[in-house]
């Protein structure tokens, strides 16, 4: 089978991070992209992080010739809603951790400090990398907080300075499939410049962690990745957790390729294993989903 390959970043040394590929679909370049792709001849797919607006626009227009690997952006958008996913951990049998929902200008410093301690976490509803989490040490802080997120719901929670777990997996039409976790490095100074920034992923470090919680984290995936392929999300995504002792809490899940892919799939080659990202791509092809179960 012969395939056309435009890797993006190649064409113009230019990373985005965060809004998909739609910046990059936009002038001189981007129309000489469009136009490679929208070309008559086989039909093509794209493989992307993320679902988005300018790849579906162009999908659309293509009379279904270019394929997006992604979910739609309005499956993918409200998964990653942090206050969504409190809410509906309960229903799937997981707890969250200790926390409330609140307004940061009402939300009262003495109080906050009394039921979680100091520091605690303010959360917006969403974020990636590190962004729209605050971690809250003193009165001063906090007014600097309420002041710049106004009036907005936001997740007060209690800080647990325990390993962060991240774990890649696979929404499949008959099930989940769950990679290798790892231990998220956030806020090292050489870095980032902020304590909540995302550093990178230590693989090796996950032994560190309880069996328990181990297991704890294959569970949780597996029971929140079912409830996303019940609301319509296929393909490769991720959730991050935080530990405390043996006990496991979702933080976030991120509806898309995560910065941790590459690393796994780079160890997961090296290794000789199955690639979780050929998962993903297998699920959208047709007839892909038979080649998944026999690999």
């Amino acid at each position: 089978m012969e395939a056309d390959i435009i890797a993006l970043e190649q064409e113009t040394h230019t990373r985005v991070w965060g809004t998909g590929i739609g910046p990059l679909l936009a002038g001189d370049v981007g129309a000489q992209i469009s136009s490679a792709l929208m070309s008559r001849g086989n039909r093509r797919f794209i493989l992307v992080s993320s679902a988005g607006e300018g790849v579906e626009k162009l999908a659309a227009a293509s009379g279904r010739r270019l394929q997006p690997l992604a979910p739609t952006a309005a499956v993918a958008g409200p998964m990653g809603d942090r206050i969504g996913l409190r809410r509906v951990l309960p229903s799937l049998g997981i707890d969250p951790m200790p926390h409330e929902i609140t307004d940061p200008v009402a939300a009262n410093f003495p109080t906050l400090e009394h039921r979680y301690g100091l520091p605690f976490v303010v959360q917006l509803p969403t974020g990636s990398g590190g962004t729209g989490t605050f971690f809250i040490s003193e009165q001063r802080g906090h007014r600097s907080v309420q002041e710049r997120l106004g009036v907005q719901q936001v997740i007060v929670s209690k800080y647990i300075a325990g390993l962060a777990p991240n774990i890649n997996a696979v929404v499949l039409d008959d099930g989940v499939l769950p990679s290798y976790p790892s231990i998220q490095l956030v806020g090292v100074p050489e870095c980032v410049p902020w304590e909540s920034g995302y550093c990178g992923n230590d693989f090796s470090a996950t032994r560190r962690l309880p069996d328990r919680a181990v297991r704890a984290i294959y569970e949780q995936t597996r029971r929140i990745g079912r409830w996303m392929g019940e609301q319509g999300y296929q393909g490769m995504w991720g959730i991050d957790f935080v530990v405390d002792g043996s006990r496991v809490y979702p933080v976030e899940v991120n509806a898309r390729w995560q910065g941790s892919t590459r690393l796994l799939t780079d160890l997961q080659y090296l290794d000789g294993q199955a690639l979780l990202v050929l998962a993903h791509v297998a699920g959208f092809l047709e007839g892909g989903q038979t080649l998944v179960k026999s690999a």
